[in-house]
């Protein structure tokens, strides 16, 4: 049988076994032994505590680590009530303290280290580990794990499903470890999606690569992959008996996941894409010198090429330091992992480390060469920003105990004048501050795609419009403020929520930067108008006709072979809407080309300081200042077909009561 080793890791020294005696095996078997113990410790030390516990803070990303918190004591069901690339235990990977919450991670934490300290003593002090520079790799590997900051729990879970199929790579009975593995991927599924697909290539690849390496073990292993989507049907339908909404479940994953790509691309800095690129062509250096060196090596290092594909991805839409540094928590565990399983002799590492070494220089020229000062900038800043507040440990500890105990950091009160006419009614936050929920006694509704920014399809938008629209689940009032990321336009982002919003509600209070809307006594209803319909220029000006009422846009935009393959492996970058408005500023910021496929309110885009004519319009329907002409531009265009299918129309709201009062709460 064609593997790295053929030792049988069941038959292992008696200092795997933690049973009687086992401090005395330890103790009889030298110096050597206990180093490989300090080892094995210190990488369990370098996972103790996750990047993500932190404070209830404001912010856009501690909105929704507050949302996916509190979901499960406020009783909303993933799938139904919520819609997220993460699950009902998507806090044990962004935790905060609410509840017990933190306590529970710790607990779980604490529960894996222990594991992954059993599953490393397996390895290391088996007759495998003898014959291999064992005490070398695993001090390189373990320098390797401490030199990135804290991983977060879903990076961490990626780590222990690669070791437990590390572990049956190496052993002639896998069956154990290999479903070890897909039970922890099952867990995955409730946790963070895109870290589930990490875990499922890595058990793909292990599926694929024995199937073509030695049929008779994979006749053991071939149905066990097979049990992850049943078991996983199974745990989602007794945490909510309901098959639409596992289904919505699973789409709502799969529409975020792929409008990611296309919606929240990000390239401002294109070091950090240089350097992302970089670590995935480290992996590919390895495996080159593992193929060189045998093939047997090789196999084993092709076990991570999904998950290294995966990582980069998600590093390569969003480039910057934040999404550089997920890369590298992600990726450097697994260049440990290599090390400690995948080099079987010194000799052969001795002998390529020259031509590796060169490879990195050669890929760190690369990256410096067309920005040095830029490197050197943005690397000073990623180490201030990110790497130093996360890299110790230690540290963290002491400040845990204080997100237990004192959970809320700083305030951020709403106006009394909200608070006051809110009273004891539902409220929704749009589109970005769920987090004022915590610093406000109110009673928080919130949308189910949480937050407007991350509503990249008319499937997602429209969720957050019945939301709105059905008695049933719309809020009372909606505390409304026109912030948004990216230079994307105010409110268009999601076009039918805005439109459901505008239909069935009315301006109450404004108290900058917030508006308080109150839910109409009878909503509204829109009749549309066809005003014209055709085929044009991706590029072409599209000139607004008069009309009496406001004016909406369907542009029907297809992806061209450039940009499904570019939405695929790397990103589709932005695309933004120009609007020449009736005072004749002209104004360039980004649209999500998806969600123009829904009526979108087009004649009258807000900037994000204008809340006073946000106000006036959804108070009377006068739009202040027009808009008179659009055209489409920016680096993603190119991505797109050149033509489009675009209508026009025009609507009138019917049946809308009027607004019982107004007031403006005093600056």
């Amino acid at each position: 049988m064609d593997t790295i080793d053929n030792a049988n890791l069941d038959s292992v020294s008696p200092l795997v076994c933690v049973r009687t005696g086992w401090l005395r095996d330890i103790t009889r078997a030298g110096w050597q032994a206990w180093i490989r113990m300090l080892l094995i410790f210190c990488m369990g030390l370098a996972f103790l505590l996750p990047r993500y516990i932190d404070y209830i803070r404001s912010g856009l990303d501690p909105s929704w680590v507050y949302v996916i918190n509190v979901a499960n004591r406020s009783g909303w069901t993933f799938g139904e009530d919520i819609l997220f690339t993460h699950g009902p235990l998507g806090f044990l990977s962004s935790t905060c303290g609410v509840g017990r919450n933190i306590e529970i991670t710790l607990v779980i934490l604490c529960i894996f280290l222990l594991v992954q300290m059993r599953l490393l003593c397996r390895f290391v002090f088996s007759k495998s580990a003898e014959e291999r520079p064992i005490l070398a790799v695993m001090i390189l590997s373990c320098l390797l794990l401490w030199a990135i900051p804290r991983p977060r729990f879903d990076s961490y879970l990626l780590y222990m499903v690669l070791l437990l199929l590390s572990v049956a790579w190496t052993s002639r009975n896998p069956q154990r470890c290999y479903g070890w593995a897909c039970v922890l991927t099952t867990l995955q599924l409730f946790m963070v999606f895109t870290g589930a697909l990490s875990c499922c290539s890595a058990i793909g690849m292990y599926w694929i690569i024995w199937f073509f390496k030695d049929r008779a073990v994979w006749r053991r292993i071939w149905w066990i992959p097979l049990l992850i989507p049943v078991v996983f049907a199974a745990g989602y339908l007794l945490y909510n008996p309901s098959w639409t909404g596992l289904w919505n479940y699973m789409r709502a994953a799969r529409e975020l996941t792929a409008g990611y790509s296309s919606s929240m691309s990000l390239a401002d800095e294109p070091m950090y894409i240089r350097l992302t690129l970089a670590t995935g062509a480290v992996y590919l250096l390895v495996l080159i010198a593992a193929a060189v060196a045998g093939r047997a090596a090789a196999q084993y290092l092709l076990l991570y090429a999904g998950s290294f594909a995966v990582t980069m991805k998600h590093g390569l839409v969003r480039a910057d330091m934040w999404h550089l540094d997920a890369a590298l928590c992600a990726a450097v565990p697994m260049f440990s992992l290599m090390l400690l399983f995948g080099v079987r002799k010194w000799e052969t590492l001795h002998k390529h480390w020259k031509k590796l070494a060169l490879g990195l220089v050669v890929l760190l020229v690369l990256c410096i060469a067309p920005d040095a000062r830029g490197f050197v900038r943005e690397g000073r800043a990623y180490l201030q920003a990110v790497y130093a507040p996360n890299w110790n440990r230690f540290s963290s500890i002491s400040r845990v105990a204080d997100k237990i105990t004192n959970p809320l950091l700083g305030s951020d009160p709403l106006p009394r004048p909200f608070l006051e006419a809110i009273g004891t009614n539902t409220t929704a936050f749009y589109p970005l501050e769920l987090s004022l929920a915590a610093f406000n006694d109110v009673q928080f509704r919130p949308m189910p795609v949480l937050q407007a920014y991350t509503a990249y399809t008319p499937y997602l938008d429209g969720w957050n419009a019945d939301f709105f629209s059905e008695d049933m689940t719309a809020p009372a009032f909606i505390v409304l403020s026109l912030r948004a990321v990216d230079g994307r336009w105010p409110l268009i982002e999601s076009p039918l929520a805005w439109n459901a919003i505008r239909e069935n509600y009315e301006f109450f209070l404004m108290d900058p930067p917030f508006l308080l809307l109150r839910r109409k006594t009878v909503p509204g209803k829109n009749e549309y108008t066809m005003l014209s319909a055709g085929e044009c220029g991706t590029m072409q000006e599209i000139t607004l006709p008069e009309a009496k009422g406001r004016v909406f846009i369907t542009a029907e935009m297809e992806l061209n072979l450039r940009g499904r393959i570019a939405r695929l492996f790397y990103q589709v970058p932005a695309v933004n809407l120009k609007a020449a408005f009736t005072s004749g500023l002209v104004v360039d910021g980004r649209c999500i080309p998806e969600n123009l496929r829904s009526k979108t309110l087009i004649s009258f885009l807000p900037l994000p300081f204008e809340l006073e004519e946000t106000a006036a319009f959804l108070r009377s329907g006068h739009e202040p200042d027009r808009v008179k002409q659009i055209a489409l531009g920016g680096p993603g265009l190119a991505y797109y077909r050149r033509t489009m299918k675009v209508t026009l129309y025009e609507d009138r709201i019917l049946n809308g009561a009027p607004a019982s009062n107004e007031h403006v709460a005093d600056e």
